[in-house]
């Protein structure tokens, strides 16, 4: 079993052994390579309710079949961290546009503990807009 961290580039039909098949091709995040993973939709509709698009976050756990990788479960929720690239389902927020998965990325993100510590303490659950904040991310 083999398990994909990545971001859908394309989801559609793809020619492979003369044999029309549905695949996605997914962004690696560890590797940054595209990876075509073949799309089972009768076994995966039952656990995931809609087709990924280009730039989902996506999890994908596949199997080897012929030299091929078969997806045998995949998610779409959860992030991925723009600093060490890992999946997560909860993590940190940052600036609207960057996610962290723990407080050490999050610190890196920042751009060190002084600034991360700064957004954190003018935290305030009322505002409209915070630089920084935790949340959980759910499909």
């Amino acid at each position: 079993m083999k398990e994909l961290y990545g971001t859908c580039v394309s989801v559609g039909k793809a020619l492979i052994d003369d044999e029309v098949v549905d695949a996605l091709v997914l962004k690696d995040n560890e590797t940054q390579m595209p990876t075509l993973v073949i799309l089972d939709w009768a076994k995966l509709k039952e656990q995931y309710c809609q087709e990924p698009e280009p730039d989902d976050h996506i999890y994908v756990s596949a199997q080897e079949k012929n030299g091929r990788l078969v997806a045998t479960y995949m998610e779409q929720w959860g992030r991925i961290c723009c600093h060490c690239g890992k999946h997560h389902e909860e993590g940190y927020w940052i600036d609207e546009y960057q996610y962290a998965c723990s407080e050490a990325c999050a610190i890196s993100l920042m751009g060190g503990k002084e600034n991360f510590d700064k957004a954190m303490d003018e935290y305030d659950d009322d505002a409209n807009y915070n630089p920084i904040c935790w949340v959980e991310w759910y499909n």
